[in-house]
């Protein structure tokens, strides 16, 4: 692209649908990148990612939006989180793993009967890729497989925090985990980069909405937590 005044630009052009609940096409995102800024301060990793973007069209879906999944494909987080969630025989939802940047997820590597992922950031970015490309590619397959691990270890941990005895050291082990797996290091402490609201925290451990208000309001007022004006959590050091 040349801007009217200006120099020639190696630019790549992306459109996303974003849908609604039912799948419906309801507005088209528009994005322009300029390649050549873009290039000179990129790892051979960031390349690699990028190139996957090029090739394949991004898709966007907005907080609170489900998204469909298909057993043939994997998608792939360009930006933002997924929540992956499964349903208890009570019908309670329950928070098997969380989806972000570089991390694939899709029904194909689960064997959960009930399987739900939800856009958990304002804005979550995909991309496809169906399980024979990734079969045929082996640049694809040393990209997802080790992502792939990393989100089997996530379930395993979520599944054991389940066994901790007591509400109060549940809600510690998973405060602790998402410290080290999506804080990030602020003046005061670690922030935990994904904001899951009291009844995304309550299903995770195994107890009510009014249970982890109450604990999380005793560690604010024990000076161990506070929140930054989005709502995340901020674990005080």
């Amino acid at each position: 692209m040349q801007p009217r005044f200006g120099k020639s630009l190696e630019t790549a052009l992306t459109v996303a649908p974003s849908r609604d609940r039912e799948g419906k096409v309801v507005a088209l995102h528009w994005s322009l990148r300029d390649l050549t800024k873009d290039q000179q301060a990129l790892t051979p990793q960031e390349m690699s990612n990028i190139d996957l973007g090029q090739l394949h069209p991004k898709f966007a879906y907005h907080k609170g939006e489900i998204i469909p999944l298909e057993p043939a494909s994997l998608w792939l987080v360009c930006q933002g989180w997924v929540k992956l969630s499964t349903i208890a025989e009570n019908g309670e939802q329950v928070l098997v793993g969380l989806a972000g940047p570089s991390m694939p997820f899709g029904s194909g590597i689960t064997s959960l009967p009930t399987y739900q992922a939800t856009a958990l950031s304002e804005e979550v970015q995909l991309i496809s890729l169906s399980l024979a490309e990734i079969d045929n590619s082996s640049d694809l397959r040393k990209t997802v497989f080790p992502q792939i691990i990393q989100r089997l270890q996530q379930t395993e941990f979520l599944l054991a925090i389940s066994g901790v005895r007591q509400t109060q050291e549940r809600l510690h082990h998973l405060l602790a985990w998402l410290k080290e797996n999506f804080g990030q290091k602020v003046a005061k402490g670690y922030r935990l980069s994904v904001r899951l609201i009291h009844q995304e925290l309550a299903d995770t451990c195994g107890t009510t909405r009014v249970t982890i208000s109450r604990l999380l309001s005793q560690l604010k007022k024990q000076g161990r937590i506070i929140y930054d004006r989005d709502r995340h959590i901020i674990l005080l050091d």
